[in-house]
């Protein structure tokens, strides 16, 4: 019996030891998984054709308008009608400058034979030599008067200054204008101009490297088809509103198509033969200073989503935005967001596309 109780006491010992010895259960911490956003940098970030919205104008151009005042009888033109350099556009009412004309010529006429007279009785001593000097001025101011009134009856028949189109008519017949107030637009569309605003950086680009450029229009009449440009001038001032700057081009008028001022185009800019160094434009927040006080990215392994950190070079900023000009790749997935709080290593998750920024294109 004792060795029965004994057996019992010693089995219940045992068990209680075993018990209390045995290991803790082991608790595995998921790694944190930090959702970041980041953008893919692809081709068209290196792409070196850029495309701009145009606006046609003529080169040549000009706000036509009568030197007198008058009331119009005569409009031989209309709007649209292509006109030849000294061809008659409308006319004014003479009867008055015909008048003054008549006048003039009479006071003219009148003078001369004073004057005539003088040069003979002045030098017989007839008369004076002050006598003879009023009759030389009232000569002299006559024949003035007389020219002016010449060349204002002809001022009131109105001529094409050179070839081109009436691109518009302002006046209507029998309406009293005043001297230079507009009548016509006339414009020379043999050759027009396409003016685009460009951005600072491409327009220092097209400034340093103008004579490479390659630019090219198409129009929505003929998209397909593409019209060689040639650079005719490029602003040196921003517009105060949009900060862009002004290049305009030059084409001839192309013999499928009828480009008229106004008329839009899409030009499209080849700057690959102008570049001196292609960048990655990423937004500034994409770029933090390392434990050694290097420009520092971070990009996100495609195959374990963890965090690897580049060394890169930067260029200047442009607004927002920072030019990476080396240690960048194409296909590198950068975080622009939030970087200061990560480190190399760190597991990640993109956010949904619909919440990625887009990249920024650089020239």
């Amino acid at each position: 019996m004792k060795y029965v109780l004994y057996k019992i006491v010693l089995l219940t010992l045992t068990t209680a030891t075993l018990w209390g010895c045995s290991e803790e259960p082991v608790v595995v911490e998921k790694p944190v998984i930090r959702p970041v956003k980041a953008i893919l940098v692809h081709d068209e970030q290196l792409g070196s054709d850029r495309n701009f919205p145009g606006r046609v104008d003529a080169v040549q151009r000009a706000q036509v308008s009568f030197r007198v005042p008058g009331k119009l009888i005569k409009i031989h033109v209309k709007e649209g009608d292509s006109v030849k350099k000294g061809q008659l556009l409308a006319e004014l009412d003479p009867t008055d400058y015909q008048i003054t004309l008549n006048s003039r010529t009479a006071t003219y006429n009148s003078t001369q034979a004073d004057y005539a007279r003088g040069k003979e009785l002045v030098a017989d001593g007839y008369i004076s030599r002050t006598q003879f000097d009023k009759m030389q001025a009232d000569y002299t101011t006559a024949k003035s008067n007389l020219n002016q009134a010449q060349q204002d009856l002809k001022y009131t028949r109105l001529s094409a200054s050179f070839d081109g189109i009436i691109a518009k008519r302002h006046v209507e017949n029998f309406e009293e204008v005043q001297a230079k107030q507009e009548i016509f637009n006339l414009s020379d569309i043999s050759q027009v101009e396409v003016k685009i605003a460009v951005p600072e950086g491409v327009m220092r680009l097209g400034r340093e490297q103008k004579d490479k450029l390659k630019a090219f229009a198409s129009f929505a009449d003929s998209s397909e088809q593409r019209f060689p440009l040639t650079l005719k001038e490029v602003s040196t001032k921003a517009d105060q509103q949009t900060q862009t700057f002004e290049v305009t081009f030059v084409m001839d008028q192309p013999k499928q198509l009828m480009l008229l001022p106004g008329m839009t185009a899409n030009v499209e800019i080849e700057l690959a033969s102008a570049l001196i160094s292609k960048y990655i434009l990423l937004p500034a927040t994409a770029v933090k200073g390392g434990e050694d006080m290097k420009p520092t990215i971070f990009v996100v392994d495609p195959q374990s989503n963890t965090l690897k950190s580049k060394v890169v070079k930067v260029g200047r900023m442009e607004g927002s935005n920072i030019q990476v000009t080396d240690g960048i790749e194409i296909g590198d997935r950068v975080v622009i967001a939030g970087i200061s709080f990560m480190r190399e290593g760190d597991k990640v998750s993109l956010m949904k596309q619909v919440e990625q920024a887009d990249p920024t294109t650089a020239p």
